[in-house]
């Protein structure tokens, strides 16, 4: 089992940090093409990617805008632990391998993110249909490291935010 140490974390906050364009230390953590909302993204080995846009929550849930996975997995939200991914609050639904856009990753029912979230990838490695990390459906790496966006998340209408 793979495990994910906090400096790999911190090495990707850094890249993260670096301005648009500037090659990082985390997988393709530079800043993709501005549109109507900029966009965060990170890619590995072949079509593997993740781009997000910072957003608020909605309905109690995120939007990854683009998402490819070279096997079937998750995209997971994490609460921001201290320049890091913490604690899981939601993910999407399993999809197959593939090229998916706008894909829904609701938050739990304790899910109230933090002003920071974190992103991630997870393959699909032990046969069910619900993320199990840590146990099982471990992170997508590419070449230097973990497929992870971190976003800046404003509270709207439908959020946990809300009282």
């Amino acid at each position: 089992m793979m495990r994910v140490g906090t400096r790999r974390w911190a090495a990707c906050v850094a890249a993260l940090s670096i301005a648009a364009g500037a090659a990082g230390g985390c997988a393709g953590t530079d800043t993709a093409r501005v549109e109507t909302r900029p966009l965060k993204a990170a890619s590995g080995p072949g079509k593997v990617h993740l781009r997000v846009a910072p957003q608020g929550v909605v309905d109690h849930a995120l939007e990854a805008d683009d998402v490819e996975l070279d096997a079937p997995g998750y995209v997971a939200v994490y609460r921001d632990g201290g320049g890091a991914p913490g604690e899981q609050i939601g993910s999407s639904r399993l999809l197959p391998a593939g090229r998916h856009r706008k894909v829904a990753v609701r938050l739990s029912a304790k899910g109230t993110p933090t002003a920071t979230v974190w992103l991630m990838l997870h393959h699909e490695d032990n046969g069910n249909d619900t993320l199990d990390f840590p146990a099982a459906d471990q992170p997508v790496t590419g070449d230097t490291g973990v497929i992870v966006v971190a976003i800046p998340v404003a509270s709207t209408k439908g959020s946990l935010h809300d009282d």
